[in-house]
C-alpha cells in the first residue's frame, strides 16, 4: 500500500503586509565650498529641490550667477552657508566673485 507522505498545512489567517512605499528622495542637496571648488559639480537636480552652499574654508567666498541674477549670495563666511530653491528648470552657471576661478554648475530638470 502507498504511503502518503504529504501533510495538509492549516492555512493562516494572517493577512499579508501590504508593500511600504520607499519614501521621497530629499529635496535638499548641499555643495561644499573649499578653495578652489564647488563640491559637488555640475549638480543635477529636480525642480524644487532647496540647494545648500556650505563654506567650509578659513576665508569668505560666494555663489554669484555668471549670467543672471538667479544666484547672488554675497560674502558667506567661513562656517556658514547660502540656501537657494529652484522652482523652474534651468542649467545656472556660478562662481565665486572673491576667487573668479572657482566655478559651479546646477542642471534642474523636471
Amino acid at each position: 500500500m502507498p504511503i502518503d507522505n504529504t501533510s495538509s498545512v492549516p492555512s493562516s489567517n494572517t493577512p499579508t503586509p501590504a508593500p511600504v512605499s520607499a519614501p521621497a528622495p530629499s529635496t535638499n542637496v548641499t555643495v561644499n565650498i573649499h578653495y578652489p571648488s564647488f563640491d559637488p559639480s555640475p549638480l543635477n537636480v529636480k525642480v524644487g529641490t532647496k540647494v545648500t552652499w556650505i563654506n567650509n574654508d578659513n576665508f569668505p567666498h560666494t555663489v554669484t550667477s555668471d549670467s543672471s541674477d538667479l544666484l547672488n549670495s554675497g560674502s558667506i563666511a567661513p562656517g556658514t552657508s547660502f540656501s537657494y530653491t529652484f522652482i523652474a528648470p534651468t542649467t545656472e552657471n556660478y562662481h565665486c566673485s572673491i576667487h573668479p576661478m572657482m566655478k559651479g554648475s546646477v542642471l534642474v530638470t523636471n
